[in-house]
């Protein structure tokens, strides 16, 4: 016999189980990386420290949820590798803009335009084929985003042109361009005291005058021994 004196409640369910595999995220160069936010977790993927030639992040599958209203939802997971190759879209997304140029692929069915060093290993430790895959796609990337910084240079010679995606793949290939250098740090012309386009400029831009480039480092004094 049912009175209705008692409100049933239903069992709350059972949170989603998770799996428990993950994924490994790799990053190859020194380049600080901002945080990735996402409604499912905050993301920082660390950078390597002189010397290292890669650094891993693992990551865990999270819950995603879907609310239907009138306080209905559902929770699904959001698998390790998909969050990985989002986050690895993200960071070399951001250079896209500057680099839109196809640089290289990581496989047969992706492109990718620009490559910021991030990428997802196929296994639990990136092997020394993806290293080297990953190595010569950065420095193919790194000449385009050079190239893109001398052609922006030689078009407005500001260096509020200059990206600082440029700068960063003219350090990481060794390249010493003028735009490299902002102008505050450029001295000024010993002939007429205008300011000169860069520290290792030879010559005035406004006079034309030969200059000593104040980049070089100074000779050290030789010591004389007394006899």
């Amino acid at each position: 016999m049912r009175t209705g004196g008692m409100q049933l409640v239903s069992p709350r369910p059972e949170p989603l189980k998770l799996s428990e595999k993950t994924a490994t995220l790799v990053h190859i160069t020194t380049t600080a990386v901002t945080p990735k936010d996402r409604t499912y977790g905050m993301y920082t993927i660390p950078s390597c420290k002189p010397g290292q030639r890669f650094v891993t992040m693992k990551i865990k599958p999270a819950r995603g949820t879907i609310n239907y209203g009138s306080k209905q939802k559902s929770e699904y997971e959001i698998t390790a590798e998909e969050i990985a190759l989002d986050l690895a879209r993200e960071c070399n997304s951001e250079i896209w803009g500057i680099g839109a140029s196809v640089t290289g692929e990581i496989n047969e069915n992706e492109l990718v335009r620009g490559f910021a060093g991030v990428f997802v290993a196929d296994g639990e430790e990136p092997s020394e084929e993806e290293l080297q895959q990953a190595e010569a796609l950065l420095r193919d990337s790194d000449t385009v985003l050079v190239t893109r910084g001398h052609e922006n240079w030689d078009q407005f010679h500001r260096p509020d042109s200059i990206h600082d995606g440029f700068k960063r793949a003219a350090r990481r290939l060794g390249v010493d361009a003028e735009w490299l250098y902002a102008i505050s740090q450029a001295p000024n012309c010993p002939h007429c005291g205008s300011k000169l386009k860069s520290p290792t400029a030879t010559v005035c831009a406004t006079c034309h005058r030969d200059v000593v480039p104040q980049a070089k480092a100074p000779k050290k004094a030789r010591k004389t021994v007394a006899a």
